[in-house]
């Protein structure tokens, strides 16, 4: 009897519920509608993420349109570290992921990723905004650090 009993409850548990459920729901055309409603808000996020980063990053930025998924790859200019940037950004309330951990070898520290699914187009030009205004501070420190060329010294010869 308990062999049966279990046997009921494996048939039960199995995920043939779930697949009926997920097939009237695509036989509903419900499928599609969530399908549309999903690319338009995710295309107004990937839009505000675009103008927000013209907007306030630098222009030694780069940045990569993506052709699918939910993050923007953006390459700063040579000798930033984006792991430093994290931790100045993170006091702000801003987050993003570094590059370097999406490399294998040949790691380029002045790499980063946007994620833009889950963050509403305010908050995207609110935090992009921040981010744009650590990269310019730190590209004026260096500017200021960097020993100034000095003129040769000019010699009359009498």
């Amino acid at each position: 009897m308990k062999m049966n009993t279990c046997i009921a409850i494996f048939i039960v548990a199995a995920p043939l519920l779930g697949q009926a459920a997920l097939a009237e729901f695509c036989r509903r055309g419900l499928l599609d509608s969530l399908t549309e409603r999903a690319q338009a808000l995710y295309r107004t996020r990937l839009e505000a993420t675009e103008k927000a980063l013209a907007r306030h990053f630098p222009a030694e930025t780069r940045w990569v349109r993506p052709e699918g998924g939910m993050s923007i790859w953006v390459s700063l200019p040579e000798g930033l570290d984006a792991g430093v940037l994290l931790f100045k950004a993170r006091e702000r309330k801003v987050l993003f992921t570094p590059g370097r951990f999406f490399y294998f070898q040949a790691v380029r520290p002045n790499t980063l990723r946007l994620g833009f699914a889950g963050v509403p187009p305010r908050q995207i030009e609110q935090g992009i905004a921040v981010l744009g205004g650590l990269l310019k501070a730190e590209l004026r420190q260096r500017r200021r650090e960097k020993p100034q060329p000095t003129e040769p010294a000019r010699v009359a010869l009498v």
